[in-house]
Order: structure tokens, then C-alpha cells, then sequence
């Protein structure tokens, strides 16, 4: 087993990204964790103007694509994305285990207390 600490542009294109997870994933061995960036799905930055463009069908593809692509190569993989909630967004931590099925964690800014918009 080895920790696969992936440093990779997280972009406003859902299917670049994608892309990315793929190339990074062909580079791993079954039981490996992967750990890529927040906002590794949906795309991320600090102009959040691109979201109002953003299909939340797409990042929700995205985030089933990974499932399965965990199952198919066996590997953990810890990532970060944008999920949409009603009436905005939240910035979300996503877990990915090796059964094809994945966990949620919404952030949460003690700040703000949930950054939505």
C-alpha cells in the first residue's frame, strides 16, 4: 500500500477533471489511498461565478464515476468538490472506499457557518 498525495489542477471543467482523476488513478496499485485537492470534481477558486454555470447533474456524475472507478482499481480515494444543496452549494470532503459507494462530510466554516452560494 502506498499514500498517493496527488497535487493536480482542480479546474471549472467537471470533465477535465475527470480526466485528471483517471491519469492520476493509472498511476496507483490496488490498496493504495489516493488524496487529491479540494475542489478536485466540481472545479474550485476563489471567483465562484463559474457555479452559475455549473449542472449539478455533472459534478453528481463525476462523484458516481469516482465510486466506481475506486471499486474497478481498488483503492481509497479522499477528495474535495462543490455538492449542491437547495438553494446553493457547500463545499464537500468525499471519501471513496474500495466497495463502489462513497461518504459526504459538508463542511462547515465556523465563520460563516456553511459557505453557500
Amino acid at each position: 500500500m502506498s499514500i498517493v498525495v496527488a497535487q493536480v489542477p482542480a479546474v471549472w471543467d467537471v470533465d477535465a477533471n475527470l480526466i485528471t482523476v483517471q491519469e492520476v488513478l493509472s498511476e496507483t496499485r490496488a490498496g493504495d489511498v489516493v488524496v487529491l485537492p479540494e475542489g478536485m470534481l466540481s472545479g474550485y477558486g476563489d471567483d465562484l461565478a463559474p457555479l452559475a454555470a455549473m449542472e449539478p447533474a455533472a459534478v453528481n456524475h463525476a462523484v458516481a464515476q469516482v465510486a466506481q472507478l475506486a471499486k474497478q482499481k481498488q483503492v481509497h480515494i479522499f477528495c474535495g468538490s462543490l455538492l449542491a444543496l437547495e438553494g446553493g452549494w457547500c463545499n464537500a470532503g468525499l471519501f471513496f472506499p474500495t466497495n463502489g459507494a462513497y461518504q459526504v462530510y459538508r463542511k462547515i466554516n465556523p465563520r460563516t457557518r456553511r459557505r453557500v452560494a
